[in-house]
């Protein structure tokens, strides 16, 4: 019965007497396929009141949910198959008829469909439950039911595209007035779209951003037209991507300045995503990583970053979906411990509800040959039940959701802490660099190097080494090749292994703070921006080589690249700040603090500011000098502007 309205940025909620009970904060449920498991009223009334197949039938799950003091489900309210199958949309909701301008002419909604919902619902009221409801869960349904394909999903004029939007608007007009409806969802990863897919839905290429968008913005404008309540809409998970391994063309900064914005448009009025394991950004590693792949480590510095941005443009942040597989869980030592640890960083970064994935679903979320098991089965008298300790912790962490006061917003920026940073101009005749002596600390057989670096041009298309302390066999070097940056790294056999961004993400004439982490044995890690970008898996043969001999000093900037007939026209051109050595591994959340609050992570071994000087403003005080027969006026320290 309760239901949502977004007011100035915050989700509110409403009872069945419209009346406002205060802010919402809860944890709700994917019960997708509630009516689908049901075979969408085809099976007979009292078997629906016994339940069917060992799940618990709705009205029965409704009940339960009740006593246990969850108030919200997300659902699909239409098939998720067109034509596929006995019970797809054709047969379930109708098939349409279109005009010879594929405007629809008639939506041929069945009132069996109707009075399903109307059932449904009706039960949700009774038992004061708020459905979140979704008549798209795969829009990819509705192009099979008229007999296109995915690419009319990029026309606006296709029929596909006609019968979301007349299809949308019956929807809404038909169930607005219900007190059972808590929310409504656009779409459901809308994203996940192939073009030109093969029958199995594979290959083909991803719906274009901008489609996605239109059609989010189509359904939600028809239900925010035809919903006299205004309810809160979602987008349905629409923005980050899952999937493992990283994307290095797929920057954190870009995605909140445009693809986010593209894919919650008004009048949608939150911040909808999911949050699982091989989310870009949201957990530590890729799950065969040395980083073990977890929310403890790394889900925090996400959430702070989607707390600011949702609290800079007044659309609350939803987790559409959550959780872990049975298979993840395997990889985890202390499973529900990580999953109570992501919960509560939700809570402390101002996330109102978060509903889990997946509840009461069919048997293909359960666990078998070829399936993760993300399905908690749970009744009443604990028959059949699965997963019982996941809802555990679900339920045990419902009342820290309405008891935990945010934290403050954190202020992030790309730009370097200091007014001042180290400026180099090199070319093949001359070598401009810093000299750093060695010091006995260094060698370690962990470690760790953070600068913030910008590429003003460049033209050098080989490897060359801007920061380096190594000799033939043994030490590290961070290579420059193009407008990317690589570590090298030397292991007891004398090889070396790269691992660098793949792609261009130093953006020319864009600071960008890196942090590399080596461990002993040779895998590399690469933050860039404050998040695990990269990780190298065994591609170097441990154990990691870092007894550098004393001779050999730590070098910042660039040798010669020539010296017969080389040229002295300045060829490349960048600027750094705060280089900043470990002798660790640093943590996801130690990278990510150092990002947000200018303050080095514990006990460096050295930090040059480069903030107008060359002094180590660590313990060791082991200061940077000038190498010999650099020009001074190709290295010098720039100011920056506002």
């Amino acid at each position: 019965m309760p239901y949502i309205k977004v007011i100035n940025g915050v989700m509110q909620e409403f009872d069945g007497q419209h009346l406002n009970t205060g802010r919402v904060a809860s944890i709700g449920l994917n019960a997708y396929s509630h009516l689908e498991t049901l075979n969408w009223g085809q099976i007979p009334a009292a078997s629906i009141q016994a339940g069917h197949a060992n799940y618990p039938a709705y009205p029965d799950d409704f009940r339960f949910l009740r006593q246990q003091g969850f108030k919200y489900v997300q659902v699909m309210l239409a098939p998720f198959n067109g034509l596929k199958g006995y019970f797809n949309w054709g047969r379930v909701v109708g098939q349409p008829d279109f005009n010879a301008d594929n405007t629809v002419r008639n939506l041929n909604i069945n009132s069996t469909y109707w009075s399903l919902l109307q059932a449904y619902l009706d039960c949700a009221r009774q038992n004061d439950i708020g459905v979140i409801a979704c008549p798209f869960w795969n829009v990819q349904a509705i192009p099979a039911l008229v007999g296109e394909t995915n690419v009319a999903l990029t026309d606006a004029y296709s029929k596909s595209r006609n019968y979301l939007r007349a299809f949308s608007a019956a929807f809404t007009a038909r169930l607005a007035n219900h007190t059972g409806i808590a929310a409504w969802m656009a779409n459901q990863e809308i994203l996940n779209v192939r073009l030109n897919a093969d029958a199995d839905g594979k290959g083909g290429t991803p719906l274009p951003t901008i489609h996605a968008a239109d059609m989010i913005r189509e359904v939600a404008v028809q239900i925010r037209n035809h919903d006299p309540l205004g309810r809160m809409i979602s987008s349905g998970n629409a923005g980050i991507p899952h999937t493992a391994p990283r994307q290095p063309d797929f920057y954190l900064d870009k995605y909140l300045s445009d693809t986010l914005l593209d894919l919650n448009p008004d009048p949608v009025d939150c911040l909808c995503q999911n949050l699982f394991l091989d989310n870009e950004y949201v957990s530590s590693a890729q799950e065969a990583g040395d980083l073990r792949a977890d929310y403890s480590s790394c889900s925090l510095g996400y959430l702070k970053v989607m707390q600011k941005v949702a609290g800079e443009l007044k659309k609350p942040f939803f987790i559409g979906s959550f959780g872990l597989s049975t298979r993840q869980e395997r990889l985890l030592p202390h499973p529900q411990e990580d999953l109570r640890a992501l919960l509560r960083n939700m809570a402390r970064t101002g996330v109102q509800l978060a509903a889990h994935w997946a509840w009461n679903c069919a048997a293909t979320m359960t666990e078998t040959a070829k399936q993760d098991g993300w399905n908690i089965l749970q009744t009443a008298t604990g028959q059949n039940a699965a997963r019982a300790e996941v809802f555990d912790v679900l339920k045990a962490e419902l009342p820290n959701f309405a008891s935990t006061v945010a934290d403050d917003l954190i202020q992030r920026s790309k730009k370097p802490f200091h007014s001042t940073v180290l400026n180099f101009e090199v070319s093949q005749a001359q070598g401009r660099y810093l000299t750093i002596p060695h010091r006995d600390v260094y060698n370690s057989r962990d470690m760790s190097l953070s600068f913030t670096i910008r590429q003003v041009k460049y033209t050098q298309q080989s490897y060359q080494s801007f920061i380096q302390h190594r000799n033939a066999t043994q030490g590290w070097n961070v290579l420059q090749q193009a407008c990317m940056s690589y570590m090298s790294i030397a292991s007891t056999s004398g090889q070396s292994s790269n691992s660098g961004h793949g792609a261009p993400s130093d953006v020319l004439n864009e600071w960008v703070r890196c942090t590399y982490t080596v461990g002993a044995n040779g895998c590399i890690s690469l933050y860039v921006d404050d998040f695990l970008m990269y990780q190298a898996q065994g591609a170097n043969p441990p154990p990691f080589s870092n007894q550098v001999v004393p001779g050999n000093a730590i070098m910042v900037g660039r040798e010669k690249s020539y010296t017969a007939g080389a040229s002295r026209e300045i060829d490349s051109i960048w600027q750094m700040s705060d280089i900043i050595l470990y002798n660790r591994v640093l943590t996801p959340n130690e990278v990510f603090e150092y990002g947000t609050s200018s303050l080095p992570a514990k006990d460096p071994v050295g930090h040059w500011t480069l903030n107008g000087t060359s002094k180590d403003a660590s313990v060791n005080q082991n200061d940077a000098t000038r190498a010999p027969g650099n020009e001074p006026a190709f290295i010098e320290y720039a100011r920056l502007g506002p």
